[in-house]
């Protein structure tokens, strides 16, 4: 039996396949799991019994501490179905949500989910045409990490299909919230897009709706859907700017340069700020094209949630925003936090101000943290103090 390890491959992989004999065949029972990116892969069912768990012996070795040393065991039967046995182990095997009682094996059907302990899969039948070959290990069998450990890091098929629904038939509805400019007084500059799901069969939670689509591969479409949906919203809304996010998956240059060229198209005068995440601008070469893509197609850049993680404002700097954007921890309850915090958040209005960037206060829900946000110089505020999420926001504001 072929082998390696899931762990050492780079960060763009696909399929692992561990077949016994003629690798050329790749129609069979597999199971699949999703990596932090999105990208799935899949490792062929390639004998019986074939054994899942935490040392390297088994078939399938899985590093995770909440899985026992044989966890569970695959089997064919002599008809060809597939069952699936818990090994008594610690802290069970699952199927759709169901802890099975070790003495009773179960058949498995296509698309079924598997849980051992926490760890996902999704288990397959298909021909998988797309397999990769990386470097073969010593250990005898297939070596993962647990990259995912959600309950439900896949979706039941019902859901499956529902998506494809919302994603084809657009059903989805776009929220907008107020952005304003805090001083002289408080007016209305600009709407952050956020978009909700309109599918009876789905949950309309952004959260929610990104978990799924993100198991099935098709976050970038829904992120891409709510921006299209939005802006033809926003341009009947007549709105003076229009603050836009991304997923992470979507930073490519290239994927950027058809879907934000495809919404200068759509909204050739509407002025757009791009939102991206503060943890995207360590890659100072990807943010250089970003920020030049974006002064082509005359759209600004935002960094969002600054202060939630690790960046410094210097390195920020390296590739100017028009916008940063404070993380709303930074801002709840301000005027409650030790002078010493306060201090450090004035510093560092002042130091983004000293560079010509516009600061915008987020989460501003009190009179009291408003009144901090004016004194400490913040530009921009946005919060359920100025309005929240909406529909119609011309009809919230009457």
């Amino acid at each position: 039996m072929r082998a390696f390890d899931v762990a050492n491959l780079p960060g763009r992989w696909n399929f692992g396949e561990i077949a016994v004999g003629d690798t050329h065949n790749n129609e069979g029972w597999y199971l699949e799991g999703v990596n932090e990116a999105g990208e799935h892969w899949f490792v062929r069912i390639s004998a019986s019994p074939f054994t899942i768990g935490r040392v390297d012996t088994n078939n399938l070795f899985l590093r995770n501490d909440g899985v026992s040393r044989v966890h569970a065991v695959l089997e064919f039967d002599p008809d060809g179905r597939l069952w699936l046995r818990d090994g008594s182990s610690t802290n069970g095997t699952f199927v759709n949500y169901q802890r099975l009682d070790p003495a009773q094996p179960v058949p498995l059907g296509d698309g079924d989910i598997i849980h051992f302990a926490k760890m996902a899969f999704r288990c397959v039948r298909r021909e998988v045409t797309q397999i990769t070959a990386p470097a073969v290990a010593p250990s005898p069998g297939t070596t993962l990490q647990p990259s995912l450990q959600l309950p439900e890091t896949f979706v039941a098929q019902s859901q499956e299909s529902s998506l494809r629904e919302m994603l084809a038939g657009c059903m989805v509805q776009p929220f907008f919230q107020p952005i304003v400019r805090l001083n002289p007084a408080p007016a209305l500059v600009a709407y952050e897009l956020l978009g909700r799901g309109a599918h009876p069969a789905l949950p309309q939670s952004p959260p929610q709706l990104l978990r799924i689509a993100h198991a099935l591969g098709r976050i970038v479409d829904l992120s891409e859907l709510w921006r299209t949906v939005g802006v033809k919203r926003a341009l009947e809304l007549h709105a003076p700017c229009l603050f836009v996010n991304t997923v992470p998956a979507e930073m490519a240059p290239d994927f950027l340069h058809r879907s934000l060229g495809a919404l200068r198209t759509q909204a050739p005068h509407l002025p757009v700020v791009l939102e991206v995440h503060e943890h995207a601008v360590a890659d100072v070469s990807l943010m250089s094209e970003v920020r030049h893509l974006l002064t082509e197609l005359d759209m600004q850049l935002a960094y969002d949630d600054f202060g939630a993680g690790q960046a410094r404002l210097v390195e920020l700097m390296e590739v100017p925003p028009e916008v940063l954007k404070y993380d709303i921890g930074l801002i709840r309850g301000i005027d409650r936090k030790p002078p010493h915090v306060q201090e450090l958040v004035r510093d560092l209005v002042r130091m983004a101000r000293s560079l010509g960037v516009l600061t915008l206060a987020e989460g501003i829900e009190t009179d009291e943290e408003a009144a901090f946000c004016v004194a400490a110089g913040f530009d921009l505020g946005q919060g359920y103090r100025y309005g929240r999420p909406t529909p119609d926001p011309l009809a919230a504001a009457a």
